[in-house]
């Protein structure tokens, strides 16, 4: 059988060649060398052909007198594809003969199969790619059968050095003697054998070495091959596909046009109600089918089909993908008609922060003003999930501004001095910058200060002043904290200075002292704290009021 394949193609190829020399003939005839050429190639498909009736011939007698039905099985097979081999043959026959391919007048079946279409698109470039590698591989083959030739002709040479000492010292005419000989004969042929192998092996290869193109041509060559099919793509496909795409933007550009002109004409107010909404989005969707109906007009118009069916299959994932996120698609039609939980001019909570829906469309714009750059774009699709509610009376967009003093749950005191959709950063006294994100900020549940603080202490003093306990050490204590707070801050800054007994433990009296200022005094919030205390030491010394026999733990004002 592969005898049989080696001759076939030896054959074909010698047809094919005898069609090239035809095709290449300047006055279009064939000479007496080619003619005869193609009638030997004719005679050799023939003997082909007859070779394989004769072995239908046989397996038919051999299924008919078979009764195992896995043997039946076999033979049907081989029959199947001895019948095919028998139809190439023919076909091969009639186009050595006639020099054209009968194909346009089949009329089987013609169902289309996909896989199949594919497959036949895919391989000529398969076979481009093994016509450019058939030389290079044939020389590594013949290296390869030329380095195993060489093995083979050392070990049946060294085969027989061996036999030949056993062979001499044998006794003629013994079977030992007769087997050494055999071992002898079947040695030498295969020597011989590999030594044809390898000369053969060696011719060929020099043919194919001598048949290698130099690379500067091949460089040319290519160069030469890449620049027809440049020059081809743009005077065809290339055009095309240009004219398409620009007849899909120019459609798409003029309708979106449009759209905003009549918007503009109707008034923002009545673009932005829900038989706006609905109307500018039905046009939308008009806007996209007009655009690819346009381009399919112009692939049509120049019958490019390649490209017709490429935008077909496109328009097709389209549609795939639509329905597969069908849901999602509602929510976000819902979105656009303002009808869903996220509705324009209303609050949502996006990313830790509030923002205000400013616009919503396809592209929404958020806003939040108390952010440096809080205004920001973002698609429909990322509202998916969220709602959004009407604003309250005098309801702030951020716990600070860029300038107040805040106080956070880490106990970082310092000064905003940027915030941003991104980070906020807080300047420490002494200058340091801490540094958080937008969510980290907020997490950190900051305290404003700006807009008034209360600073608190608490001290105890012994039994003994139970007496002047309820009105007097707390009148006392209340004018000497303001007089001293004058020194610290402007008066018109503080609201209010309190003290007063708010319990009598066993070993003490427990008083509570709180000052309100005004956010002006932010900045001394560290002082302030330090100095209450302090100021309540100092007033009880004054006094002479003793402290308990016990010692109690002045609390830190806060």
């Amino acid at each position: 059988m592969a005898c049989c394949s080696a001759t076939l193609l030896a054959v074909v190829l010698l047809a094919l060649s005898s069609a090239s020399v035809v095709a290449e003939d300047e006055d279009g005839g064939q000479t007496r060398q080619e003619i005869a050429e193609s009638l030997s190639a004719i005679e050799n498909l023939l003997d082909t052909q007859a070779s394989k009736q004769r072995a239908i011939e046989t397996l038919r007698q051999r299924l008919e007198r078979t009764d195992s039905e896995s043997e039946r099985e076999i033979i049907e097979t081989e029959l199947r594809d001895l019948s095919e081999e028998m139809r190439q043959l023919d076909a091969q026959i009639q186009g050595v003969a006639t020099g054209v391919n009968d194909g346009i007048f089949d009329t089987g079946d013609r169902s289309f199969d996909l896989q199949a279409e594919l497959e036949e698109l895919i391989q000529p470039f398969v076979l481009m790619l093994k016509s450019a590698t058939e030389n290079a591989r044939q020389i590594e083959q013949l290296r390869q059968t030329l380095s195993d030739a060489e093995r083979r002709e050392e070990v049946a040479a060294e085969a027989l050095v061996n036999l030949a000492p056993a062979l001499e010292a044998a006794t003629p005419d013994t079977a030992t003697a007769l087997r050494l000989a055999e071992l002898e004969t079947l040695w030498t042929e295969r020597r011989e054998a590999a030594g044809d192998l390898a000369k053969a092996a060696q011719r060929q290869m020099d043919a194919r070495l001598a048949q290698q193109i130099d690379p500067a041509e091949a460089a040319q060559a290519a160069q030469n091959a890449a620049n027809d099919a440049v020059q081809s793509f743009f005077s065809a496909t290339g055009r095309n596909l240009i004219l398409g795409v620009g007849a899909f933007a120019g459609v798409l550009f003029l309708l979106r046009l449009l759209k905003r002109g009549f918007f503009s004409v109707i008034g923002a107010r009545r673009a932005r109600s829900f038989p706006g909404r609905l109307g500018g989005l039905i046009f939308d969707i008009f806007t996209i089918c007009a655009a690819f109906g346009a381009m399919l007009v112009i692939f049509n118009f120049y019958n490019d089909w390649l490209l017709t069916g490429l935008t077909i299959l496109v328009l097709i994932a389209i549609g795939w993908m639509v329905l597969s996120s069908l849901p999602n698609l509602i929510e976000q039609i819902s979105l656009l008609l303002n009808l869903g939980a996220v509705q324009e001019g209303e609050r949502v909570m996006f990313n830790g922060a509030p923002w205000l829906v400013k616009r919503l469309d396809l592209y929404t714009d958020l806003e939040n003003p108390a952010l440096r750059g809080g205004t920001f774009t973002l698609p429909v699709r990322a509202l998916a999930g969220l709602y959004s509610r009407p604003m309250g009376e005098n309801e702030v967009w951020f716990p600070s501004e860029e300038g107040d003093w805040v106080i956070l749950e880490n106990e970082v005191f310092g000064k905003v001095v940027f915030q941003s959709p991104e980070i906020v950063q807080v300047e420490e006294e002494g200058g340091a910058i801490v540094t958080f994100n937008l969510a980290a900020y907020l997490e950190q549940n900051p305290r404003n200060l700006s807009h008034g603080f209360r600073v608190t202490t608490s001290f105890g003093l012994d039994h003994s002043h139970q007496a002047i306990a309820g009105e007097e050490i707390p009148r006392t204590m209340r004018d000497y904290i303001k007089g001293r707070l004058a020194t610290l801050v402007d008066p018109a800054q503080i609201r209010a200075v309190d003290a007063a007994l708010v319990s009598a433990s066993p070993s003490s009296l427990d008083f509570d002292l709180e000052i309100d200022l005004t956010g002006e005094a932010a900045p001394l919030y560290e002082d302030l704290k330090d100095a209450l205390s302090r100021f309540a030491l100092q007033c009880c010394a004054q006094n002479g009021w003793k402290l308990p026999a016990q010692p109690f733990s002045l609390r830190r004002a806060s």
